[in-house]
């Protein structure tokens, strides 16, 4: 799943952090709402979009990047989450239960990751 990851470009990630493209007159507030979330200057986030920083290795690239990919890990967990709640209910109690603890386990495994791969992103979030 990693290689996954890593082939997105700092643009797809850029459009994770911050939605769609920016249209005509959006383009500031769209990029410092991706410096914001990445913890990178506008004027980085300027040049990663307008691909002036072609480095895939450059830091800024990386945390962009980075984050992306914890928000769309993020929403995946609650998509399943959800997805299986639904399906849970229809479940007898004693299942639910096992269920239930084996996946508040595996979040609070995931999130015990996520601080130590990247802690100053998961404390703004």
């Amino acid at each position: 799943m990693m290689g996954k990851w890593s082939k997105m470009s700092t643009r797809e990630a850029m459009i994770v952090l911050a939605g769609r493209p920016p249209a005509h007159g959006e383009l500031g507030r769209w990029l410092q709402k991706i410096a914001r979330s990445a913890g990178i200057s506008f004027r980085t986030a300027r040049s990663l979009w307008n691909e002036e920083i072609t480095d895939p290795n450059h830091l800024a690239a990386k945390a962009v990047r980075q984050r992306a990919k914890l928000r769309k890990q993020n929403a995946m967990r609650q998509w399943w989450q959800t997805f299986l709640v639904g399906g849970l209910k229809r479940l007898p109690t004693s299942t639910r239960i096992s269920i239930g603890t084996r996946l508040m386990r595996s979040s609070r495994r995931r999130a015990q990751l996520a601080v130590e791969i990247a802690p100053e992103i998961v404390e703004e979030s």
